[in-house]
């Protein structure tokens, strides 16, 4: 864990921190792959299917 003392009163470090943070970030997000996603595991519904979610509250009259 890092820690850094700072001040926002006098500005102390504030900016500092936040590129820290920033460049911790991005060596995060690069060094981690993507989720890669299956289309087969995608259900995608047509209205009127037998699979469609009956909802009480939003019915047309």
């Amino acid at each position: 864990m890092y820690y850094l003392e700072t001040s926002a009163k006098s500005c102390d470090n504030v900016e500092r921190l936040f590129v820290e943070i920033a460049q911790e970030l991005l060596q995060q997000a690069k060094s981690k792959e993507l989720p890669s996603y299956s289309n087969s595991a995608q259900q995608i519904l047509q209205p009127g299917s037998s699979s469609e979610v009956n909802k009480k509250c939003c019915q047309r009259l």
